[in-house]
């Protein structure tokens, strides 16, 4: 069985994403794999290997990367915090020592007991600000954090 393909384009898996020219649908989006159950795939993969596209991973701004991180569990994120000797009081301390005494800064304080840690989280910016501490270091620390 022939089938039509355009845009061949290697993806991250080794396999070719590409669009196949279905008999009822149209154009389809379709991934062939040359280790297919299905014969047809496979014919699919040995036809767009000549032509297909080689993969780009994609580049992500710092925001985005940042976005994409995984949440903490509190333990994970005051083990980080403990990694470079900060604990909750000298935070505390900081947001007490920098912030006039209000909403804001109990609000900010009271994130502290969070059960999970977001590293978008306006909340972990200010304080990461406040601490002097860089935000690729933080960006290091979440992802080590991130696997223990």
């Amino acid at each position: 069985m022939t089938m039509n393909f355009k845009a061949a384009t290697y993806n991250q898996y080794g396999t070719i994403d590409m669009e196949v020219e279905h008999p009822d649908f149209g154009w389809i989006p379709f991934t062939a794999s040359e280790t297919d159950s299905e014969d047809y795939c496979r014919e699919l993969f040995a036809a767009a290997v000549s032509t297909a596209l080689p993969y780009v991973a994609p580049v992500y701004t710092d925001e985005e990367r940042r976005a994409m991180m995984p949440a903490l569990s509190a333990r994970q994120f005051w083990m980080a915090a403990a990694n470079i000797d900060i604990d909750k009081d000298v935070i505390v301390s900081a947001i007490k020592a920098n912030m006039a005494d209000g909403v804001d800064r109990k609000m900010m304080i009271a994130e502290l007991e969070s059960g999970s840690f977001e590293r978008t989280n306006p909340t972990i910016i200010d304080v990461m600000e406040l601490m002097s501490i860089p935000a690729a270091q933080v960006d290091d620390l979440w992802i080590w954090a991130a696997g223990i």
